[in-house]
Parts: C-alpha cells; structure tokens; sequence
C-alpha cells in the first residue's frame, strides 16, 4: 500500500505487484481474460481504483460475458517495458486479448542506444529491461522518479532537430523510435505465436483545453 501525498491517492497491489485485485494464474474455465499494458494512464495515476478504465471495462463487460481484466499497466513504463511486462509476467495469466495503451510520450523513455536496453533515465543509467520492470513495480521508486522527474524534465533536444511541436520530434528520434518498434514487434510475435488478438491504443497528451 502506497499513499501519494500529491493527489491523497492510496495505491493497493496485489501479491503479484499489480494495481489489481488477485487473480489466479491459472484461467477458470470459460472465461476470457484481457491483459492491460500501459503506463501510468493505464495503471490509473491520480485515479481511484474504482475509476481504473481497466476496472470499469470489467465491470460493464462482466453484464453479458464471462470476462477477467488484468492490470500490468505501472507508471513510467514505455513500449519496451510493456513487452517485457508481456513476456515475464503477463504471459503466466494465459490472456486471451491484450490491450495496448501507446501514450505520446512513450519513446521518451529510451536511450537512443541500438538495443532494447533500458535506462534509469534521470541518471542516464543503462540497465536491463528486466530490472527496470522490477524497480519500477516497487511503487515507492516510481512515485520517487516522478517527483525528480517534474524538476529535471527537459524538451530542448527535440525543438532542436527542427520539429514544429516537441512530440513530433520525438517521434522523428529514429534510435528512440527503433526501439519502440522492436518492442512492438516483440508484442506482436508473441500474440501471433499464442493466438492472442491486440488491440492498439493511441492516448494524446493534452496540456492544455480552451473553451
């Protein structure tokens, strides 16, 4: 159990690390079960559980179906962690759909190094993906790296490159994009290999709204 003294939000998870409630690993019969990927939009940042996307879809499709929605969304994750996530921990649930939630600002999470290495970003710290994942699961890590990250957050590089808008550039970072697309196409051989469908999500970031 975790409270974020910014928003008073409590974080609950589960023995397996998840802002979920426990599910067995082995899938009861008949029913269908999705697995969420994501970051902290998915995992429900500033969010009461009960308004976790991934909560109330499984609240309105448990009306008519048969349906178990697993959360491995945490915040601070890119497209390489949520193929990690898939690979060494979702995986052991047997899903039979996955949902994908791609944000916007997901390939700033990487490198820019050849390889599907993470990084402890601020420090610009190479690690592997494998104990990235694992950090980022202790919830006092990340609510730690999101409060540095605010003060040190950094756009410049990208309005350099000659981008109209930050997002574009860092969408034309051909490295960062690599590495997205690597973590995609592992995401993607291990549906296809499983017979799993995915479903691709695309969430905008928006600062700010006018009347």
């Amino acid at each position: 159990v975790t409270k974020n003294g910014v928003d008073d939000i409590v974080y609950v998870t589960n023995s397996d690390g998840l802002r979920d409630k426990e599910y067995s690993k082995e899938k009861p019969e008949g029913v269908t079960r999705i697995a969420i990927l994501g970051d902290s939009v998915s995992f429900g940042s500033k969010v009461e559980i009960e308004n976790v996307y991934a909560e109330v879809l499984e609240e309105s499709l448990s009306q008519g179906y048969a349906v178990e929605v697993i959360n491995f969304a945490v915040t601070g994750y890119g497209t390489v962690d949520e193929y990690v996530a898939l690979r060494d921990q979702a995986m052991a649930y047997d899903p039979d759909i996955i949902i994908l939630n791609y944000v916007l600002n997901d390939p700033f999470y990487y490198t820019g190094e050849d390889s599907v290495d993470c990084q402890i970003n601020l420090l610009k710290l190479p690690v592997s993906c494998e104990l990235k994942h694992d950090l980022l699961n202790i919830r006092i890590v990340y609510l730690a790296r999101n409060a540095v990250q605010n003060i040190f957050f950094e756009e410049s590089r990208y309005y350099e490159e000659g981008a109209d808008d930050f997002w574009t550039g860092l969408h034309q970072d051909e490295k960062s994009m690599a590495i997205v697309e690597a973590s995609l196409d592992g995401i993607d051989s291990i549906a296809e290999e499983n017979e799993i469908e995915v479903i691709f999500i695309v969430t905008p970031i928006i600062y700010e709204m006018e009347d």
